[in-house]
């Protein structure tokens, strides 16, 4: 008897993949202040289980920023959870805490159109988030709290994730420079007039 339930054991583990990972991929490498800074939230190396691909059915996490330099804009959902015509995903988004954004989606589809939409995709994005962008600097955008559900109602086990960092250029115009031009360009047009 031991034999076998070490043998099932062994079967679970050699059929179960490493983490799931939840990562941020920006649409910029750098911005400046008034721009709009917007990150995907991408979902990746979905966890397997008896050599089957999990189905996403659920996830809720939260985002923190440096609300010093960032402001929430807008978040959209993406599209491999509301997948049911009749009964829409349960959607939330609460920027009530400064520096934090909660996100969570819960679906009410059939397992067999969340398969329909999901199946062989090795990663796809579950939304996306803007920020205006307030102040020069760096500010790291981080990724907590995650949790993931399956269609079947269970967790993924291992989840892990990858934050970003949001750089924002100064562009300042050297005022003294630009006036001294201002004033040599009057200057000229000055001789030149009295010639």
């Amino acid at each position: 008897m031991k034999k076998i339930i070490m043998l099932i054991t062994t079967l679970c583990i050699a059929f179960t993949s490493n983490a799931t990972l939840i990562s941020l991929s920006l649409d910029q490498t750098e911005y400046n202040v008034g721009d709009v800074a917007t990150a995907s939230i991408i979902i990746s190396d979905i966890e397997q289980e008896f050599g089957f691909q999990k189905l996403l059915a659920f996830f809720e996490l939260d985002a923190n920023y440096d609300d010093s330099k960032l402001s929430f804009n807008s978040a959209t959902f993406g599209d491999k959870l509301d997948v049911d015509a009749l009964l829409p995903s349960d959607r939330i988004i609460d920027d009530s805490v400064a520096g934090a954004l909660y996100l969570s989606e819960l679906t009410f589809a059939l397992g067999a159109d969340l398969f329909l939409a999901q199946n062989g995709l090795s990663s796809f994005e579950i939304a996306t988030v803007s920020f205006d962008v307030l102040a020069t600097g760096t500010s790291e955008l981080s990724l907590n709290n995650i949790l993931l559900g399956t269609d079947l109602g269970t967790s993924f086990t291992d989840v892990t994730s990858e934050n970003t960092m949001i750089n924002v250029a100064s562009t300042s115009v050297p005022v003294p420079a630009t006036f001294m031009l201002f004033m040599l360009a009057g200057a000229g047009l000055l001789i030149q007039k009295r010639k």
